[in-house]
């Protein structure tokens, strides 16, 4: 009895190479999903307030001064991304909040099966954010953001799976 295998194994290699590119494409949406879910889940602040409100506005020139970020609101919620590694460093640039999934995608395209992805950010206020130091905030950034992650976990990977 003779068996051509040839066959098989292109189809095996095919089926391999789908699945693979699907798992890639579901970690990747996953991950930039929880970087957009911290950043909705993390707190700015009001330039309308750092303009009137010379209190106000002090924190946010403090920051300026010790930090080189520009003393504006927003720093915090676009600071979040995703990335391969975890050594997240301190980005002065002030993200606009609905470009942190597309900056996550970015910084993990290169992603592989088996490589561990990383959320984070770094800034000056997010263990006070955390700690309910905002009144937009006062259950802190980790407890809404889990909440959402759950939301994604248990209704999003299938479809992520599905368009990669």
């Amino acid at each position: 009895m003779k068996v051509d295998t040839k066959e098989t194994v292109a189809s095996i290699d095919k089926v391999k190479l789908e699945l693979t590119r699907r798992l890639e494409a579901m970690v990747k949406g996953f991950a930039s999903e929880v970087a957009q879910a911290a950043s909705e889940s993390t707190p700015t602040g009001d330039d309308e307030s750092i303009a009137i409100n010379s209190k106000y506005r002090s924190l946010y020139q403090i920051r300026a001064d010790k930090y080189f970020i520009e003393a504006r609101a927003g720093f915090h919620a676009g600071a979040w991304t995703a990335s391969l590694g975890n050594n997240f460093t301190l980005d002065t640039s002030i993200n606009e909040p609905n470009q942190v999934k597309g900056n996550a995608l970015n910084w993990i395209d290169s992603y592989k099966i088996g490589q561990q992805v990383y959320i984070g950010a770094v800034g000056p206020a997010y263990e006070f954010l955390e700690d309910g130091g905002s009144k937009n905030a006062p259950d802190g950034i980790k407890a809404p953001t889990l909440r959402a992650v759950q939301v994604v976990y248990s209704t999003r990977l299938t479809d992520y799976f599905n368009q990669g």
